[in-house]
């Protein structure tokens, strides 16, 4: 047992995938699973879809990193009394170069060759 207690909402990234575009530039895509286990009741299937029409509107756009993201392709099913609702958040991201010290000095001596 997890000791969940019900209700509860359990939220997966599947499947994450990045594509490198221009030099720096990655295409993000995120899809998330979103589970919500009601109370155990004869009307969870009624509860279920309560909470999908809620997601709907909640996780239309969130913040990340103080920039607002759209959700695209929401969709939602609910199976044996649990709530599965998808969403995915893809993005372009700028990946920043690190700024390292570049090295002092490197010296080369040629090598010596030993007659024998």
């Amino acid at each position: 047992m997890q000791g969940l207690e019900i209700p509860c909402f359990i939220i997966r990234c599947i499947n994450p995938s990045s594509e490198q575009f221009l030099g720096k530039r990655y295409y993000r895509e995120n899809l998330f699973s979103v589970q919500y286990l009601p109370n155990e009741s004869k009307s969870a299937n009624t509860e279920c879809y309560e909470v999908q029409d809620i997601l709907y509107l909640a996780l239309e756009y969130i913040t990340a990193d103080g920039d607002l993201i759209r959700g695209t392709n929401m969709r939602g099913e609910v199976i044996d009394g649990v709530l599965t609702f998808f969403v995915n958040y893809n993005m372009f991201i700028v990946v920043q170069q690190q700024n390292l010290d570049p090295m002092e000095e490197l010296t080369i001596e040629p090598a010596q060759v030993k007659e024998g």
